[in-house]
């Protein structure tokens, strides 16, 4: 069996609701938002594009999975766990 990852990028709309001073310029709501300052209150995802794919080899698949939650399983529970894999219909 062969494995291959695909890299994707996602794209949500997120809205956020910021209270101010009545005499604050509104352009500072945008400001709170790009700093990071406050969670969003709803989001929608709206696409999801395919950046790149790739086959991998095992020591693809470690490498993939430093630095995630994952990293201390082994490779066979991460292939079992985290591969799809549809069997072909007769």
């Amino acid at each position: 069996m062969k494995y291959v990852i695909v890299e994707t990028v996602s794209v949500f709309t997120h809205k956020y609701l910021i209270a101010q001073d009545n005499d604050d310029p509104v352009e500072w709501a945008s400001d709170t938002v790009l700093a990071g300052d406050i969670d969003d209150s709803t989001q929608e995802h709206c696409d999801e594009v395919i950046t790149r794919h790739y086959e991998v080899d095992d020591g693809d698949i470690r490498e993939a999975m430093k630095n995630t939650p994952y990293n201390s399983w082994g490779l066979p529970q991460i292939k079992e766990t985290l591969s799809y894999y549809k069997e072909k219909e007769e």
